[in-house]
């Protein structure tokens, strides 16, 4: 009779079984695009995805063949020999992707997370993820792009909701927009330094200032936020001039400020129907970046005025995946930062409405049965302090009469 040394036994399985586990665990994480160099992921990023067009009919066209790095780039093990393996077998293999658009995803969400504190990078990767947000026929992959950029925000410390209020360009501020790039155009380091001449005291002066007046307002249209950007980064690249290295990098971070600010309001003020997604993870990043101040200005500025609405009294009626989002932000409130109302730029007294005023209208709504008139019940109660509900039995409005009794007690003082 064989006597088995069950402990001996048991140790060489639970080795086995670790060494399985790991080389499982190892598989999955030491093969991705996240151990790839950022000038890899740039590049690869601009093989897959490529711009056609312009202007209005500029677009975003996803290429199956491609040449992107060997598979060996992509392994954390090959990691000591990478650069002799390059060098040998070479720095791309061309490739045909099954999933262009898929593979466009993995490489802007590990450029974004890629960049740390470099302002340089962090302006590379934040025109291919605007581009990516604007023009990406695909949601899942818009959101990407909105992460990415929440990512940057975060790295670089931005702050995305200041001044996300602001109107459209003034006469005069447009006139100032010009005048500085024509400055900016005449003393920017490619020209001054091809002709091996230093700016004097007084256009050193001259240039600062256009630096600081052509970022003090967000440039019109995302394609000149990103023209900007792309010139203050080479710019600050081949800047050599201590007096300008740091008004050029804080022109370049308000530039970059402005760009993303604005591609997340664009995207929270899209209410196209297949993009309700998008809509709703700007709403989520901005209101982050706002805090609980914000519900008021992002009410506001998801709300578009129409002439049905108009008749009413109300704003247009957004799909009710994201008033019921709105809801629950509205909720959150205390009474006073519930009857704060935001009038925009160019909009009429009217056309704005208190976060108290869109839950007393969703509460009171005539609509049978509809899905956002509990929940506004509930967060109209938690924002006026109030214990009960008093439900009603169904067909019976009596639920939403004290609704009625306290929302009209408050707009006949409100007045």
């Amino acid at each position: 009779m064989v006597k088995v040394n069950r402990s001996r036994a048991c140790s060489r399985e639970g080795r086995n079984c670790a060494r399985w586990l790991l080389a499982i665990a190892l598989s999955g994480a030491g093969c991705s695009v996240s151990h790839l160099s950022y000038s890899e992921l740039e590049r690869d990023l601009d093989a897959v995805a490529r711009l056609e067009g312009s202007g209005d009919e500029q677009r975003i066209i996803y290429q199956r063949k491609v040449q992107e790095s060997p598979w060996y780039s992509r392994w954390l093990f090959v990691r000591p020999v990478k650069p002799l393996l390059l060098l040998v077998a070479g720095q791309t293999t061309s490739v045909e992707l099954d999933n262009p658009s898929g593979r466009a995803r993995e490489l802007a969400q590990a450029m974004a997370a890629s960049c740390g504190g470099n302002l340089l990078h962090t302006a590379q990767t934040t025109q291919r993820l605007v581009r990516i947000a604007e023009l990406d026929p695909s949601a899942l992959n818009r959101i990407v792009a909105l992460s990415g950029l929440a990512l940057l925000v975060k790295a670089q410390g931005f702050d995305i909701y200041l001044g996300i209020e602001r109107g459209d360009l003034t006469e005069s501020e447009q006139s100032v927009l010009q005048s500085s790039l024509s400055v900016i155009r005449e003393l920017r380091p490619a020209g001054r330094y091809a002709v091996g001449e230093a700016l004097s005291m007084d256009a050193q002066g001259k240039y600062s200032q256009a630096l600081g007046s052509i970022t003090a307002q967000p440039v019109p249209r995302y394609e000149g936020r990103l023209a900007l950007v792309a010139d203050l980064a080479t710019a600050l690249s081949e800047e050599r001039d201590e007096q300008l290295i740091t008004p050029t990098t804080e022109a370049l971070r308000r530039a970059l400020q402005h760009a993303i600010q604005w591609t997340m309001r664009r995207a929270l003020q899209d209410l196209d129907r297949n993009r309700i997604e998008v809509r709703l993870r700007a709403l989520e990043i901005l209101h982050c970046a706002g805090g609980p101040n914000s519900v008021p200005m992002l009410l506001a500025l998801i709300t578009r005025p129409s002439e049905v609405a108009a008749a009413r009294g109300e704003v247009i009626e957004l799909d009710p995946t994201t008033q019921l989002r709105l809801i629950h932000m509205c909720g959150q409130l205390d009474l006073e930062r519930a009857k704060q109302k935001v009038q925009l730029p160019g909009r009429a007294d009217w056309q704005s409405t208190a976060p108290i005023d869109f839950l007393a209208r969703r509460a009171l709504e005539d609509e049978l049965m509809s899905p956002l008139q509990l929940p506004a019940l509930e967060a109209m109660a938690l924002c006026i302090r109030r214990t009960r509900l008093d439900l009603a039995a169904e067909g019976d409005d009596s639920g939403v009469q004290w609704v009625r009794a306290w929302y009209e007690s408050y707009r006949k003082t409100a007045l």
